[in-house]
């Protein structure tokens, strides 16, 4: 009775606790704040021209068929309307820049003075900030806005307008816009993305195990796991972005993973219904430490600094945290309800004959084997050493719009938000000749004077830079080191824009994630070297998850020809989830009654756990190849390209790695080859 009682005890607060969380659940917000990646410091913050380090709101106005004239009233009357709007603090655009002479004054031209065709070509030719707002057509413009976010937000979509391309058209190409563009995107895909996931993986459990019960069954503690997770992410207000939405497919399939370790485990020492918590504790070592290898992956995204992946690392700790409450107080109830073991088809026998036979023959030549791995991973290792970072400023924007106009003003060298030189302490002549070396020419008496002005005011000198859109991070740096280097060295430049310091927050991000990363998969071999005693099984495990990591990092190194957040954040990713089936392997090889090491063993009572989630996960993040988020896309590829190499390296090449560690024959010629 007592016994009794405690159960359905447990049960009313699991009931509770779910309901409470799925209540929650569906408050959850989303969101791809872009600025949350970025890192300001303090020189920047306390620059004059800081403001405009936050992110901007920008307008592409474009008109084809219009006239000059036409073009310039209508570009004209929408400039006078924002500026009236109160949740803009400041409007730039080309009507900002003061004109030089007559003949380049646009408010002449708007009141007829003048042909507007003849001003407006004059004007960009002789105004060098005029040409990051005005393309050369003249009928492709930006406008660059300031304000609180939020009020941007709202402000914008009043002015966005675009029935036919060849008239006025407007459409947003800001930060902000490409953030609304993604959240939108994201919000979306969030609403069948799981859900496709979830009936996926049933759909194999129910195929696997032929019943649907018992694929119903293993699902249930994962996804109370994934519904505490986004139900705590909810009620403290945590929002979903582009990395934490992984976290509850990652969550659902590893809770499968641990699900069906501890069916094998029943199975294996032919546990009754009520054994079912025996055969999860017996398996709770294994699930505890790569429970803590998962978490303390996600946890090292901490120290890479940005808000963004901070939230990543709080989020991914948080799922496993939730997951292993979930599988420590529900997966006995769910293994106690699953039906009986159904024979093995005869398909599952000789798939599992043929993999042991391919591991014989490794074992075999396992020197081979060994030598091969490593040097796999010496080129892979120099490959990701050489390849460059980089980032560009549509590499995850959804086709649409946006990017439709992101192209536009490219293609019209048109800039996303202003970019500065500034140089303190300089004199009017030495401005002149430190001018005429930034933009490559001798500058006209109309363009020299506006710069000079406040040289002459404040003994600095504040040139535009041209920085177009379509530059990335590194065409952006380039940049910023030619001014710097044509500038002098008797002068110190400064280089301001938000342009420039998302190219440097973002290169420096990468670059301490790849750290991070490999300081992760050090940190999980020397927990393995700890706990079995053995240097060997911890330079066993290194290989064995270096190995994947690098091959896919490499692969994507030649094949984009560098490396961007995505592929770093997915990669740190990955190496929290493939080393779960290194960890149960060797567990399992551990578990004989004689204490020996046996490889066979493991393999046998982990083929068809590790078979199974490596397939249920590399076709969940496959299914994100389906995105229109290229970042996701590029993750989803990344995981499910590094999880089929991991299947191979812990099931062909771990085993000719740990041969050393064994007493006796690794396959005993007398065995037979079947699941005992």
């Amino acid at each position: 009775m007592a016994r009794q009682a405690a159960f359905l005890a447990r049960l009313l607060v699991l009931i509770g606790l779910t309901l409470t969380c799925s209540i929650h659940a569906l408050d959850v917000r989303i969101e791809a704040d872009m600025s949350a990646i970025i890192q300001r410091p303090k020189a920047v913050e306390q620059h004059e021209l800081s403001g405009w380090q936050n992110p901007s709101a920008a307008l592409l106005v474009t008109a084809k068929d219009a006239s000059a004239a036409d073009y310039l009233t209508f570009l004209s009357n929408l400039v006078l309307d924002l500026q009236f709007d109160p949740n803009i603090e400041q409007v730039v655009s080309i009507f900002s820049v003061p004109a030089s002479s007559p003949d380049q004054d646009l408010e002449q031209a708007l009141g007829g003075k003048g042909d507007a065709q003849m001003v407006l070509s004059a004007f960009r030719q002789n105004n060098m900030l005029a040409q990051s707002l005005l393309g050369p057509d003249l009928r492709t413009s930006v406008i660059i806005l300031q304000g609180p976010k939020e009020g941007l937000e709202a402000s914008l979509k009043p002015h966005l307008s675009c029935d036919n391309p060849n008239q006025h058209c407007v459409k947003g190409i800001g930060m902000i816009s490409i953030e609304q563009a993604i959240t939108s995107q994201l919000t979306l895909e969030n609403k069948y993305l799981p859900a496709i996931t979830g009936l996926v993986v049933f759909a194999i459990l129910s195929f696997w195990f032929r019943s649907a019960k018992t694929g119903f069954l293993l699902l249930v503690p994962p996804a109370v796991g994934v519904i505490w997770y986004v139900g705590t992410l909810a009620f403290f207000g945590i929002p979903l972005d582009s990395f934490n939405s992984l976290i509850p497919s990652i969550a659902l399939t590893l809770g499968l993973c641990d699900m069906l370790h501890i069916k094998r485990a029943m199975h294996h020492r032919k546990a009754t219904r009520r054994d079912a918590r025996a055969a999860m504790v017996h398996v709770l070592p294994a699930i505890t430490f790569t429970t803590l290898t998962t978490a303390s992956a996600f946890g090292s995204l901490a120290f890479e600094g940005s808000e963004i992946l901070s939230r990543l690392a709080l989020c991914g700790a948080l799922g496993m945290v939730c997951l292993y409450g979930a599988i420590l107080l529900v997966s006995d109830i769910c293994i106690a309800a699953t039906p009986a073991a159904v024979p093995k088809k005869n398909f599952k026998r000789r798939s599992l004959a043929i993999l042991l036979r391919i591991i014989k023959a490794t074992m075999r030549s396992k020197r081979t084997i060994q030598i091969t791995s490593l040097s796999f991973l010496t080129v892979a290792l120099v490959v990701t050493l050489l390849t460059p970072v980089n980032f560009q400023f549509d590499e995850n924007l959804p086709d649409g719009s946006v990017k439709q106009g992101l192209h536009v003003a490219a293609k019209a060298d048109l800039a996303l938000a202003p970019v500065f030189a500034t140089i303190p302490n300089i004199s009017v002549e030495n401005a002149r000749a430190v001018l005429d070396r930034i933009y490559h020419q001798r500058l006209s008496k109309t363009q020299i004077d506006p710069l000079l002005r406040n040289v002459t005011e404040h003994n600095r000198l504040i040139a535009p830079i041209h920085m177009p859109i379509a530059f990335d991070a590194r065409q952006i740096k380039a940049l910023m080191q030619d001014v710097k280097s044509r500038v002098g060295p008797n002068y110190q430049a400064d280089i301001t824009g938000y342009p420039v310091l998302v190219a440097d927050s973002v290169t420096r991000s990468i670059k301490r994630l790849q750290i991070v990363l490999a300081i992760s998969v050090l940190l999980q071999s020397a927990f393995f070297a700890v706990l079995y005693r053995s240097a060997r099984m911890g330079v066993a495990a290194l290989i064995a998850n270096a190995l994947p990591l690098l091959l896919v990092h490499a692969l994507f190194a030649l094949t984009i020809g560098y490396i961007n957040v995505a592929m770093a954040v997915a990669l740190v990713i990955a190496s929290g989830i493939i080393v779960d089936d290194t960890a149960h392997l060797i567990w399992n090889s551990k578990q004989r009654a004689d204490k020996q090491f046996s490889i066979r063993q493991g393999i046998l009572a982990t083929h068809e756990p590790i078979t199974l989630t490596s397939l249920v996960l590399i076709i969940s993040f496959g299914l994100l190849l389906s995105s229109a988020l290229p970042g996701l896309f590029l993750m989803g590829a990344a995981i499910a390209l590094a999880l089929i190499a991991a299947w191979i390296a812990d099931l062909l090449i771990l085993p000719a790695l740990l041969k050393p560690a064994c007493r006796g024959p690794v396959f005993p010629r007398n065995e037979r080859d079947h699941d005992q």
